[in-house]
């Protein structure tokens, strides 16, 4: 799907806007990596640091939240201490609530995919998802899938 965008992405040094699901699968590699395929993870600590920037929304740390008190209980405080580094050398990318209740997209997809719409349209930067349905809403050359980024990482680890 994407492969030509990733290298487009890394060439001109172009931000990502992520989406939950990828970070959150990040923060664990890096952190606690329990629940994170090993093939995955490989590919998650070699890919995405390539990008020049990485952006989220106050949706997706909010759902992030929700993530670990729902897998980390008990240890949801740890986890949380141990990501702020990261979180704290990522950007931020905030969209008026108006804005995504305006668009086509609020009600077949949410807050959170629509902020990442938003955001990638409205800058130029890429979607980096699991997300196929949100993805689709996309230009190609818009979005990275997980899939992409492996077929990345194969590519240049033969």
């Amino acid at each position: 799907m994407a492969e030509i965008a990733i290298e487009k992405t890394l060439s001109r040094h172009l931000p990502i806007v992520i989406d939950t699901s990828i970070l959150y699968d990040y923060l664990k590699v890096i952190h606690c990596p329990q629940g994170v395929d090993e093939f995955d993870s490989l590919v998650l600590k070699n890919v995405l640091p390539q990008f020049s920037k990485i952006y989220v929304t106050p949706q997706i740390l909010a759902e992030i939240n929700s993530l670990a008190n729902r897998d980390f209980a008990n240890g949801k405080k740890y986890f949380l201490e141990k990501t702020k580094p990261f979180l704290a050398t990522i950007s931020e990318n905030y969209v008026e609530k108006n804005e995504i209740l305006k668009n086509n997209n609020y009600c077949k997809l949410g807050p959170t995919d629509t902020t990442i719409i938003i955001s990638t349209q409205q800058s130029h930067w890429v979607a980096v998802s699991n997300d196929e349905q949100m993805l689709n809403c996309l230009n190609a050359d818009q979005a990275i899938s997980m899939a992409d980024m492996r077929a990345h990482y194969l590519n240049y680890n033969k």
